[in-house]
């Protein structure tokens, strides 16, 4: 039997992979989920409405696209961590504050809801403050506190094998989660010091299924 065969009896294909980009406009990361039907790519979206004011009172943060609670608080999490810190991240307080943003998660009719993408929102984020674009060959999952720690989380093989379906070369974990790494999953394991810097712009010199583990701050 032929693929073409199994269209013919199955019929067409019900589930795509998001499309593969060598590179993302700055706001846009790759975050995991996991669902009834296993690990899955989700690629979330921040984009700031206008410039930043001095008013750092003035700043909203939209959110669309089914949403749970969880989910906006840790968003609100995120934006306060930026702020708090934002010489760490080499950012100015107005550039988070002082405009608003919009996230627009997609698949608006699906509800959403769960700690776990707190990470990729964190980078978002960050990413849509600063301008600078995040790296496409990348994956995180991770929940985010107010200090910018990184909880640990479930699904690791499901996200996992997610990211290698999508033909990602990096996945970075929390550190926490590093015992639930498998062997199959460990081809060139290596911990990274921090997200932030990492995963801006520089490409690795070869594609490669990696699972690592990281924090949040560099």
């Amino acid at each position: 039997m032929q693929l073409a065969d199994l269209v013919r009896v199955l019929g067409p294909r019900r589930q795509r992979p998001p499309d593969r980009v060598e590179r993302l406009p700055p706001g846009i990361v790759n975050g995991l989920s996991v669902s009834g039907h296993g690990g899955q790519l989700l690629r979330l979206e921040v984009v700031p409405l206008g410039p930043a004011g001095t008013d750092t009172r003035a700043g909203r943060l939209r959110m669309t696209g089914s949403l749970g609670e969880v989910m906006k608080e840790s968003a609100h999490t995120i934006r306060a961590h930026l702020a708090a810190h934002a010489a760490r991240y080499d950012i100015a307080v107005e550039a988070v504050l002082g405009r608003d943003f919009h996230l627009p998660a997609p698949e608006a009719a699906v509800p959403k809801d769960g700690p776990s993408a707190g990470a990729a929102l964190f980078l978002a984020l960050l990413s849509a403050a600063n301008g600078r674009p995040l790296r496409a060959d990348i994956a995180i999952t991770g929940e985010l506190d107010l200090s910018g720690g990184v909880l640990p989380v479930g699904g690791i093989r499901q996200k996992c094998l997610a990211a290698e379906r999508a033909g990602l070369a990096l996945v970075l974990l929390p550190r926490a989660n590093e015992a639930d790494v498998t062997t199959d999953l460990r081809s060139g394991l290596s911990a990274i010091g921090g997200v932030s810097g990492a995963t801006f712009l520089r490409q690795p010199p070869g594609r490669r299924r990696l699972c690592s583990s990281s924090t949040a701050s560099s």
